[in-house]
C-alpha cells in the first residue's frame, strides 16, 4: 500500500508538472517506457500521460516506431485487463492532438484495439424509442443492458461505481475514442464503426443527438463521433453538410455568453430587449450557419444536404 501510494502521489505531481509547460513534457517524454510500464497498477500513470501528450503533437511524432508500438500493445493489455474507463481514455489523447488525427497511431490502435479485440469494447443499440449500452462481451457484467436515460441530470459516482456506471462511463470513453480512431480519413477505423457489433449509422446517431431524453454528455460524445465519422471523412462519400453541427454549436456557446453578460449586468433579471436582441442574434447566426454548411455541401445532392439539416434541426 506504501509504494502505491507514493507513485500515486508521484503521477499526480507528474500531471500537475506538464499543464501547459512544454519544456517539462520534453523532458518527461524520456520517460514513457517506464510510465506505460505502471499504468496497470492504477497509479494515475494513465492520466499522467493524458497530460503529456495534450497539445504535445511534437512528443507523439518524434516518438520512434519501436518505441509507439510497444507502448501502445502495453496500454492495450492494460485496458483488457482491467476495462477501466481510464485506461481506454488514454487512446484518444494519442490518436489526436492538436485538433488532427495521428494516422500511424490511429492505424495501430484500430488493428489491434477495434479490430481484434471488439468484444472488449460496451456497443450502443438503438431501437426506437429505446437507447441501450450493451456491456462488453468479456466484461464481468457482460449480459448487463443500460439505459442512458436513467442518468439524466444525475452525475455517477466514479469513486464507487456499480456496474450500470462502470458501463455508461465506458460507453462515453468508447465514443471519444471511437471519433479519435475515426478522425480524418481513417477508412479502416470508419468501416469498422459502420458495421456489427457497433453498426453507427448516421440515422442512429442523429437519433440519439435528438433524444433529449439522454444525458448531455452522452449526446455530445455521438454528436462528436457523428462530425467525425460522417462529415470529416471524405473518402466514405457522405454529405460534409454536418459541419452546420460545428457552426451551430459555436453559435449556441457565443448567443449563451451574450445571454449570461445580459443577465448579469441586469443583476439577474434581464431586459426584455436584451433577450430579444440574443434571440434575433441567434436566428441571424443560425441562418448564416446553415448558409455555409450549404455552401461546403457543392459536391453532393443538394437533396441530402437538406435531409441532413432536416435530421438535425428538424
Amino acid at each position: 500500500e506504501g509504494p502505491a501510494s507514493l507513485l500515486r502521489l508521484a503521477y499526480w505531481l507528474v500531471k500537475q508538472a506538464c499543464k501547459g509547460r512544454q519544456r517539462i513534457k520534453a523532458f518527461l517524454g524520456a520517460y514513457l517506457d517506464m510510465f506505460t510500464r505502471h499504468v496497470p497498477l492504477n497509479v494515475l500513470a494513465s492520466a499522467a500521460l493524458r497530460e503529456l501528450f495534450r497539445d504535445n503533437r511534437r512528443l507523439l511524432m518524434d516518438v520512434p516506431a519501436e518505441t509507439m508500438g510497444p507502448m501502445v500493445d502495453r496500454l492495450i493489455r492494460s485496458y483488457l485487463r482491467s476495462r477501466c474507463p481510464d485506461n481506454l481514455r488514454i487512446f484518444e489523447s494519442i490518436c489526436m492532438c492538436e485538433g488532427a488525427p495521428v494516422p500511424a497511431v490511429q492505424r495501430y490502435i484500430t488493428q489491434n484495439l477495434l479490430q481484434r479485440h471488439a468484444d472488449a469494447l460496451p456497443t450502443v443499440q438503438v431501437e426506437p424509442p429505446e437507447v441501450k449500452l450493451l456491456a462488453p462481451a468479456l466484461d464481468e457484467d457482460r449480459g448487463l443492458v443500460v439505459d442512458p436515460r436513467s442518468f439524466l441530470g444525475k452525475a455517477p459516482d466514479e469513486a464507487n461505481p456499480g456496474p450500470a456506471e462502470r458501463v455508461y462511463g465506458l460507453s462515453l470513453c468508447a465514443l471519444e475514442v471511437f471519433a479519435a480512431l475515426a478522425a480524418g480519413r481513417n477508412r479502416a477505423a470508419a468501416t469498422s464503426l459502420q458495421r456489427p457489433p457497433w453498426s453507427l449509422s448516421r440515422g442512429k446517431l442523429v437519433r440519439i443527438v435528438k433524444d433529449f431524453e439522454c444525458p448531455s454528455a452522452f449526446r455530445k460524445a455521438c454528436l462528436n463521433l457523428l462530425a467525425e465519422l460522417y462529415v470529416d471523412n471524405g473518402q466514405l462519400k457522405v454529405t460534409p453538410a454536418v459541419s452546420y453541427i460545428r457552426i451551430w454549436n459555436e453559435t449556441v456557446k457565443k448567443v449563451q455568453s451574450e445571454a449570461e453578460h445580459a443577465k448579469s449586468e441586469a443583476h439577474g433579471e434581464p431586459a426584455p430587449y436584451q433577450w430579444e436582441g440574443a434571440r434575433h442574434r441567434l436566428a441571424m447566426l443560425r441562418s448564416t450557419a446553415a448558409t455555409a454548411a450549404l455552401r461546403m455541401a457543392a459536391k453532393v445532392e443538394v437533396s441530402d444536404t437538406e435531409r441532413m439539416l432536416e435530421d438535425l434541426h428538424g
